[in-house]
């Protein structure tokens, strides 16, 4: 018998568990997503002395709003 190879000490992840961990990425991604578009829907329907209370202009909701769903909070 041969000595065993140095690579068959790294092990790779079963397909399923990668399946699986993908799956969960794309799903929070989805939700985020999801939440964002929600979050700029409410903030579009509020009016200049709500926008006043919570410190934004008009402008900066306009901004805001106009972004696309998976354009996620990090990048301003």
């Amino acid at each position: 018998m041969s000595a065993p190879s140095t690579n068959a000490a790294v092990r790779t992840a079963p397909p399923r568990a990668v399946f699986r961990k993908r799956l969960c990425r794309l799903v929070r991604f989805v939700v985020g997503v999801h939440e964002r578009w929600r979050e700029r829907q409410a903030l579009a329907e509020l009016d200049d002395g709500m926008l006043d209370d919570i410190g934004l202009t008009r402008a900066e909701r306009d901004r805001e709003c106009g972004r696309l769903p998976w354009d996620g909070n990090d990048r301003r």
